[in-house]
C-alpha cells in the first residue's frame, strides 16, 4: 500500500497530475496556435516528460513549505473513499503496458539484431546506387551502412553516440529503387538529427515515469512527430514522397501480415501497440501522398519560453 503524504507518495501523484495539465496546456495551445510542423509540436510536447520528473523535487528544495500556499491540493482528493485505490490500479495497469508495450520489445528487438551477422562490405549493386545518390545530396556525406543477414524487412539507426545504418538483405528485395533510396534518406536524417542520442534520453525520463500515463501519451507522440519530421527532410532529400509512402505500406505489411489502410468499417483484431503503430503509419502516408500548407508560426521559441514558465509558475501551486 503506498501511503500518499509520503515523500514517495507526493512524487507519484504529483508526477501524474503535473503531467496532466502540462498536457492539457500544451495540446491546447498546439492547436490554438495553429502548429503543425512536426519539429515545432516535438519541443512543445517535451515539457509533458520534462516537468513530472524534475518539478516536484525542485519545488521541494526551493521552498519545502509550498503545501501551505497550494491552490489544488491532492491530498484532500485523496482521503475521499477508494481514489487512491483506483489511483494505484491505473499505476499497476500503466507500469505493465509500459513492460509489455515498451521495455519487453526493445529487448527482443536488440537481442534479434545481435543474432544476425553483420556483413561489414556494402557489395550489393541495388543498395551502393541508393548510397551513391543520397550521398551527392548531402553536404557532409552519408553515415556508415551495414548490410546484416536477416530474413526480416529492417532498416533502422543502431548505435547511441557514434550510430550506423543496419539494412538487410530483404528489404532491398522488397523495395523498388526509389523506395529503397526514400527509406535510406529517411535513417539518414535520423542520424544527422542525433535522433538516436535524443530519444534516448527522452526514454530515460520515460522509465522515471514508467507509472504515468501522459507521460506515455507524450512520449509516443513524440516520437510520431520525430518521424514525420525526418519524413519531410527526407522528402526534401530525394524529392520523392510517394516512394516513401509506398515503401512504408510494403514494410508494414510484411512485418505485421496486414493490410496498412482498410476499408472504413472493417474490424482487425490487433494489440493496442500495434493499432497505435497502424495509426502512425496512416498519418505518416497521408501526409506524403496529400501534402498540406503549413501554418507560419510567429516567434516560436519565445512562446515556447512563455509556455514553459507559466507552466512552472502553475504547477508551483498543484501539490
Amino acid at each position: 500500500m503506498i501511503y500518499w503524504d509520503s515523500l514517495i507518495g507526493k512524487y507519484l501523484i504529483q508526477g501524474v497530475l503535473h503531467a496532466l495539465i502540462v498536457a492539457v496546456v500544451v495540446e491546447a495551445l498546439l492547436k490554438v496556435w495553429q502548429i503543425d510542423r512536426p519539429y515545432f509540436r516535438l519541443r512543445f510536447r517535451l515539457l509533458i516528460l520534462l516537468f513530472p520528473p524534475m518539478a516536484m523535487p525542485l519545488y521541494q528544495i526551493i521552498y519545502p513549505q509550498r503545501q501551505e500556499s497550494a491552490i489544488f491540493d491532492s491530498s484532500h482528493w485523496l482521503s475521499l473513499p477508494f481514489v487512491g485505490f483506483i489511483l494505484i490500479i491505473l499505476i499497476c495497469l500503466v507500469s505493465i503496458v509500459f513492460l509489455l508495450q515498451e521495455v519487453i520489445p526493445f529487448i527482443r528487438q536488440a537481442s534479434s539484431i545481435r543474432r544476425h551477422s553483420k556483413i561489414s562490405e556494402v557489395n550489393n549493386p541495388r543498395l551502393k546506387k541508393a548510397i551513391l545518390a543520397i550521398d551527392n545530396s548531402l553536404t557532409g556525406g552519408i553515415p556508415p551502412v551495414i548490410l546484416i543477414n536477416s530474413p526480416t524487412p529492417i532498416i533502422h539507426t543502431s548505435g547511441f553516440i557514434w550510430s550506423a545504418i543496419l539494412i538487410s538483405q530483404a528489404i532491398i528485395d522488397t523495395l523498388d529503387p526509389e523506395e529503397l533510396e526514400s527509406a535510406l534518406a529517411h535513417e539518414v536524417v535520423h542520424i544527422t538529427r542525433k535522433d538516436h542520442l535524443k530519444l534516448g534520453l527522452l526514454f530515460f525520463l520515460r522509465v522515471l515515469m514508467f507509472f504515468n500515463p501522459f507521460v506515455l501519451i507524450a512520449f509516443r507522440r513524440i516520437i510520431q512527430d520525430t518521424e514525420k519530421g525526418c519524413d519531410d527532410l527526407a522528402v526534401k532529400l530525394t524529392q520523392k514522397p510517394l516512394a516513401l509512402a509506398s515503401g512504408l505500406i510494403k514494410v508494414y505489411r510484411i512485418i505485421e501480415g496486414e493490410p496498412l489502410l482498410r476499408q472504413k468499417g472493417l474490424r482487425l483484431r490487433l494489440s493496442l501497440g500495434l493499432q497505435a503503430k497502424k495509426a502512425c503509419l496512416t498519418e505518416r502516408v497521408e501526409r506524403l501522398v496529400r501534402p498540406r500548407p503549413n501554418h507560419n508560426l510567429i516567434y516560436p521559441n519565445t512562446r515556447l519560453i512563455m509556455t514553459a514558465g507559466g507552466l512552472a509558475l502553475l504547477l508551483f501551486f498543484v501539490v
